[in-house]
């Protein structure tokens, strides 16, 4: 194995970044938190918080808004 890099950060995104309405929508990044750990799943990533509290990714199967699109989409790198 090579390595290509180190983790500097992790976070969740907590809702959608896209806001508004076409054709005016725009990027808000505010819903995007860096979290002490990830815990990987194959449903997605949830986040642990400093006192252990679990913070579940949009793209998490079980969001109750999820953004997951039939696991396609669970995770994201980079």
């Amino acid at each position: 194995m090579r390595e290509i890099g180190s983790i500097k950060q992790v976070q969740i995104q907590r809702s959608s970044l896209k806001q508004g309405q076409r054709p005016q929508r725009y990027y808000d990044p505010a819903p995007l938190l860096a979290v002490e750990r990830l815990r990987l799943a194959p449903d997605g990533v949830v986040g642990l918080g400093p006192a252990g509290e679990q913070l579940i990714d949009v793209h998490h199967a079980s969001h109750p808004d999820s953004k997951n699109r039939q696991g396609m989409n669970a995770i994201s790198i980079g």
